[in-house]
């Protein structure tokens, strides 16, 4: 909605990311996250072609649990399927926290939404959000068919309280039992304290 904070890790060409800039009508920000360098270039493009850069920030960088460096490895044609190392061969990335990037930019630790692609390591994204996750529960769309993480993202939200949904055939959040969260490729997590519209979800 107009006014919120949205933070896209992993955006690389700025789908989600634009998509956001026009729900927000100007009023608000899209902080993108992407360690691609062929990607975060036709992403910086695609915010100057639609008019986008006092919304939407791009940062060339990494999502994780800590600060530091790593090395982007892959076939850079296929951004999707580009793997974070800790040595060479590969191009030195940038590696931060949500938590950091949002007191980088001046928002403390307030956010309203989080959509998470990172290849596998979607719970070490969440723990690097931890504190501003238990400050705003913000909601979070997730990648949920790889994971490289020692906990899987399901379980981390489940453990903080999170329902786990998808977008039904009506358009409105329907919640996903325990059980078919493998049958999901993308996951939609909504706390009690998010804020989402009561019609959205069928209130």
């Amino acid at each position: 909605q107009p006014g919120d904070t949205f933070v896209d890790v992993g955006a690389n060409i700025g789908i989600y990311s634009l998509h956001a800039a026009r729900k927000l009508k100007g009023s608000g920000s899209v902080l993108s996250m992407e360690p691609s360098p062929d990607a975060i270039r036709l992403l910086k493009r695609n915010i100057a072609l639609n008019g986008f850069e006092k919304i939407v920030t791009a940062v060339h960088a990494a999502a994780s649990n800590k600060d530091g460096e790593l090395y982007l490895a892959g076939d850079p044609t296929r951004w999707n399927s580009l793997q974070l190392h800790e040595g060479p061969p590969g191009v030195p990335i940038c590696v931060t926290t949500v938590d950091h990037l949002l007191t980088d930019f001046d928002k403390g630790s307030f956010f309203h939404f989080l959509k998470i692609d990172a290849e596998g390591v979607e719970s070490e994204v969440l723990e690097g959000a931890r504190d501003s996750i238990q400050t705003t529960w913000p909601s979070i769309i997730f990648e949920n068919s790889i994971n490289r993480s020692n906990m899987l993202p399901t379980t981390w939200l489940c453990e903080k309280g999170y329902q786990l949904c998808t977008i039904d055939r009506t358009g409105r959040l329907s919640e996903v039992a325990a059980a078919d969260y493998k049958l999901y490729i993308n996951l939609i997590a909504v706390h009690r304290y998010s804020k989402i519209s009561r019609g959205y979800r069928g209130e």
